[in-house]
């Protein structure tokens, strides 16, 4: 664990992988660039959250891979 005195300028960057459904919920999820100290679990939590607009193939909504930059910063 980070002490707290020693954090002047922490930035961290956790990189989520996930499919939005045709419904707009993402499913899953995957880590693909890690950012530790228990943020990425936190990306996580956020992404599940999120919901989107389906894309669309032919005026039907489809599912789609996407990825998601979740950045971490304490100044």
């Amino acid at each position: 664990m980070i002490k707290k005195q020693n954090i002047k300028n922490f930035e961290a960057v956790s990189l989520v992988g996930f499919t939005v459904g045709a419904d707009g919920k993402p499913r899953d999820l995957c880590l693909m660039k890690a950012a530790g100290y228990g943020l990425d679990q936190k990306a996580f939590q956020a992404v599940e959250q999120f919901r989107f607009k389906p894309a669309l193939k032919d005026g039907a909504p489809v599912a789609v891979r996407i990825s998601m930059e979740m950045n971490f910063r304490l100044h």
